[in-house]
């Protein structure tokens, strides 16, 4: 009777460990298209025609698949329709250089930075994300991005601008003297 609970523990294990790699395997694809369609949004020359025709066909076609889900899975609440998609510019201003980057408001924020990156003369010292800080209107939103959060949990307007400051390491040794 013991083996058959460790045999069903061990087949269930399993199948969330395969689960787990499926989702794990969907999160990078959806990175890698967004970070494609963040790069081709770059080019001022497609952007003309691409804002409203983007919004329009990304939003009709989000609430067919959601509404088709729900359907699938017989709960018409499963997945919240209606969520409207807008392509906004964000303003990163680095210490020494501002980019802009136009992207879509479910996107996540460590997409919109690597692209941001890309358009800078030195990234270098950029690189590493966690040793940045990330301010809008005096606001720290640096967790949004370490935690790689959609843009529109920021609620931020179109041409926002968005302040990134490298981390000190430094530290102040005290003694006392004698």
């Amino acid at each position: 009777m013991g083996s058959n609970h460790a045999v069903d523990g061990k087949v269930m294990q399993g199948l969330l460990d395969e689960k787990s790699k499926e989702v794990d395997r969907l999160t990078v694809k959806n990175d890698i298209y967004q970070l494609v369609i963040l790069e081709e949004m770059q080019n001022p020359t497609l952007l003309s025609g691409m804002v409203g025709n983007f919004e329009n066909r990304y939003n009709n076609y989000a609430n067919v698949m959601i509404t088709k889900f729900n359907n699938q899975l017989g709960n018409n609440n499963y997945l919240e329709a209606g969520n409207h998609v807008g392509i906004i510019n964000i303003i990163f201003h680095f210490e020494s250089q501002r980019v802009n980057v136009v992207t879509p408001t479910d996107f996540r924020l460590k997409n919109i930075y690597v692209v941001s990156l890309n358009k800078l003369n030195d990234k270098e010292p950029y690189v590493d994300i966690d040793n940045m800080l990330f301010k809008f209107n005096a606001d720290d939103i640096t967790t949004h991005f370490i935690n790689n959060h959609e843009i529109s949990v920021l609620h931020i307007p179109d041409q926002a601008v968005i302040e990134i400051i490298r981390k000190n390491n430094v530290t102040i040794n005290s003694s006392t003297s004698q």
